[in-house]
């Protein structure tokens, strides 16, 4: 589910602030991306700073999910949205790898609902601010699993226009063709400390 203009600033209750790569981290992560696209599957031992870097480059966008070995994105559109923007029959993504690794930890299997943004005031900000919520069946069930990451190429996609009088970025884009992903990435989470932030809550919170 996408954000509803009212939502946006009033109910974000967490934020992320993308660190600036230091020389030597970005020397590592720059040889661990060129081992990506060239077909490797190691996986980066900071995975919060391999988002952060790859977000800087400007030249990916991302999409999570549970399902793993995703060669093509499909257009086929699998969930509901109470915006005509987040339903249209299009691939969906986000320049902002954090928004994109929610959907590929939480628990989306044994949901029933997601209540979830990302927003900035630019859509290059470093910092952005988040809901992560999931309303679960079974409130016994973790509100987080390991699922992955997809990185895809930005070319065919487009942005949704900015909220609140053009003051804030919401960095969900979509693409009108099916995209193939250039890699993707196991997530975890043990390995992806944000994930701490998934919230299970009540129906209607």
């Amino acid at each position: 589910m996408s954000p509803s203009p009212t939502s946006l600033v009033a109910r974000a209750p967490q934020w992320h602030r993308r660190a600036r790569t230091a020389p030597d981290a970005a020397a590592r992560f720059h040889e661990l991306l060129r081992h990506h696209l060239a077909g490797g599957r190691e996986s980066p031992d900071d995975v919060v700073g391999y988002l952060d870097y790859l977000a800087s480059q400007r030249q990916f966008a991302f999409h999570g999910s549970g399902e793993r070995g995703l060669r093509e994105l499909s257009t086929e559109r699998r969930s509901g949205d109470d915006r005509a923007f987040g339903r249209q029959e299009s691939v969906y993504a986000t320049p902002d790898p954090h928004w994109a690794a929610f959907y590929a930890v939480v628990n989306r299997e044994h949901a029933s609902s997601i209540n979830n943004f990302s927003i900035g005031l630019s859509a290059n900000a470093r910092t952005r601010w988040y809901r992560r919520d999931v309303v679960l069946r079974d409130p016994t069930q973790p509100a987080v699993r390991a699922g992955w990451l997809y990185v895809l190429p930005r070319a065919s996609f487009r942005a949704e226009r900015r909220q609140l009088l053009g003051l804030v970025d919401i960095a969900h884009w979509v693409s009108d063709v099916p995209v193939e992903p250039l890699f993707s990435l196991p997530m975890s989470p043990e390995d992806y400390p944000l994930a701490r932030h998934v919230r299970s809550v009540p129906q209607g919170d």
